[in-house]
């Protein structure tokens, strides 16, 4: 094997890694211009693409949400009214639910 200070040096590699690496060629064909034929004579197959589970359910979910309404109008007047009038009281324990429940369908 050649020695890690050779390479830098300029020096040709040793007889028994141009021996070895001779050998690969003649027997496995491991050289660049090698691979590059045996790319060349394969037919080209179309890439794969894997979805995941969790992909498949963000999809779903954008389908559902594309089919909603922006806004509903009238919630959004509601909710606006209440805060304004000092009405509104946001129940911490159910939008943590909520949350809770978007994040397990999530996984």
């Amino acid at each position: 094997m050649s020695d890690i200070n050779q390479i830098n040096s300029g020096q040709p590699a040793t007889s028994s890694t141009t021996k070895r690496s001779g050998a690969l060629n003649q027997e496995g064909g491991n050289t660049a211009s090698d691979a590059a034929k045996a790319r060349a004579n394969t037919p080209s197959t179309a890439d794969k693409l894997t979805v995941t589970e969790q992909a498949l359910k963000l999809q779903a979910l954008e389908r559902e949400l594309s089919e909603l309404p922006a806004e509903d109008a009238e919630r959004i007047e509601s909710l606006r009214n209440e805060i304004a009038a000092g009405r509104y009281q946001a129940d911490s324990e159910r939008i943590a639910e909520k949350l809770i429940a978007l994040e397990k369908e999530l996984i």
